[in-house]
């Protein structure tokens, strides 16, 4: 399988410093705040926990194309096939995104 440069996943936690106590906290996805005040170094530890948590439970991460096989990163499960393969699909006249072709292999006889 072909190795390519694949990109970190950007973080959809984020820390805030928060002057009034000052202290850094972790924010999530939705805005709100979802850790206790900490140091910089231990709101980014948690940050990052947290990320891995949310992209374990999403299947983010890095997977093989199905198309051409070179690794891309995936958004999840349901994304199986890298950008220039998915728009290849398209540019091919296929009207479905997920079709790759022709079918091969052992057909069922009539």
């Amino acid at each position: 399988m072909a190795n390519v440069h694949v990109p970190k996943p950007k973080p959809v936690f984020s820390i805030r410093w928060l002057p009034r106590i000052k202290c850094y906290v972790v924010i999530d996805p939705q805005g709100a705040v979802c850790s206790a005040p900490t140091s910089k170094d231990g709101a980014e530890r948690l940050r990052d926990a947290k990320q891995a948590e949310a992209d374990r439970k999403a299947k983010r991460g890095v997977r093989p194309c199905l198309r051409c096989g070179h690794d891309f990163l995936s958004e999840g499960f349901h994304n199986r096939m890298c950008q220039p393969c998915r728009g290849a699909s398209s540019a091919e006249g296929m009207s479905n995104p997920y079709c790759m072709g022709a079918m091969t292999g052992r057909r069922k006889s009539a």
